[in-house]
């Protein structure tokens, strides 16, 4: 086996284990959303989707850039409405998105 072979096989394993590890962790803030708080994932958008798929009420803990992310709102939103106080000011002005 070549050197090229072993770096792409280390390239591979690695990525496998990245993989595994962000799974485990989205799996962890699945099931305390709370996780999110004080977190560099905040801005983490699969990290923040998860979260506000379990509760809405994770909204508050993203950062402002997924706050204004639609899909992110209006998946909390779908959660629990309530959390439509946490999203951007643009986004809670935009009628469509809320009468949804």
């Amino acid at each position: 086996m070549g050197i090229f072979e072993v770096l792409e096989q280390i390239s591979m394993d690695l990525l496998q284990e990245s993989s595994a590890l962000l799974t485990e962790r989205e799996e962890e803030i699945r099931s305390r959303p709370s996780t999110l708080a004080n977190s560099a994932l905040c801005d983490n958008r699969n990290m923040v989707m998860a979260a506000v798929e379990t509760s809405g009420y994770a909204l508050q803990h993203a950062s402002a850039r997924l706050r204004a992310d639609v899909e992110v709102v209006w998946t909390a939103i779908q959660q629990s409405p309530d959390a439509l106080a946490f999203a951007d000011a643009k986004l809670r002005r935009n009628k469509p998105l809320v009468l949804q």
